[in-house]
């Protein structure tokens, strides 16, 4: 019987077609090297926006070591990339890809294709997030939530031009990348029901995704549109907030 499944073994692996180094580890569609570009990724951010908490703390003990501006722009990005670029690509991205698979029984996520599109939507996010801290004119400094006043007087930051397109720019992009990765999410828990498996004998981690992302489609509609109100204000010199 050994002797039956070594040559079926074999003659499997002669026809199957080896994948390129690019296709295997870059534009993979396979859930776990997918996990593990979200946690690099998330893990670079996280880098850079503890480099710029340790700079405005640096601040609070000499001030004068930062600007008004950069002081607010520091704050800004480091509030933004550890929610947005790390937090929720770590948790949700990385682990979520590596893990609910294994966890319901499945070979891969719903859609891999889709999978793989959300990563580089959300890698395509990150390059311009940071290309957006060094444009000329200064970087997007109105507080990572982009909520007024502060974000309401183009006067009182640097960035009211370039840089603040470009971070808007980063935050709708990371937002689809999320609405996608919901999605193929949302789609992998009727595999739990084609399994028979009970709610109370899934795992909370998968229960607590699914959670994750309901409340994310919920309340995307306020951040695309804060998004939206930032943008018109910056670009067409219009504003939601001064009569």
């Amino acid at each position: 019987m050994s002797q039956v499944a070594s040559v079926v073994g074999h003659h499997l692996e002669s026809g199957e077609h080896e994948m390129s180094f690019i296709r295997k580890y870059i534009f993979s569609t396979d859930h776990k090297t997918i996990g593990k570009q979200y946690l690099l990724t998330g893990v670079v951010m996280a880098i850079f926006g503890g480099a710029l908490a340790i700079f405005f703390r640096i601040n609070l003990a000499n001030p004068g070591f930062l600007t008004d501006s950069q002081y607010n722009a520091f704050v800004t990005y480091h509030g933004a990339i550890m929610f947005f670029w790390v937090a929720m690509p770590i948790l949700l991205g990385g682990f979520g890809n590596m893990l609910i698979p294994l966890m319901i029984g499945a070979r891969d996520m719903a859609f891999p294709t889709l999978n793989m599109i959300s990563f580089w939507t959300f890698f395509l996010s990150s390059v311009v997030l940071v290309i957006s801290f060094f444009v000329p004119g200064g970087a997007f400094s109105g507080g990572w939530t982009v909520y007024p006043p502060l974000s309401a007087d183009p006067e009182r930051f640097l960035g009211a031009n370039l840089g603040t397109v470009l971070f808007l720019l980063a935050l709708a992009l990371e937002f689809a990348s999320m609405l996608m990765g919901g999605g193929k999410f949302h789609n992998d828990f009727p595999y739990i029901k084609s399994q028979r498996l009970e709610p109370y004998e899934t795992s909370y981690f998968c229960l607590d995704a699914g959670f994750s992302f309901f409340t994310f489609y919920v309340f995307r509609n306020t951040s695309y549109s804060r998004c939206d109100h930032a943008f018109i204000r910056y670009y067409f010199r219009n504003s939601f907030f001064q009569g």
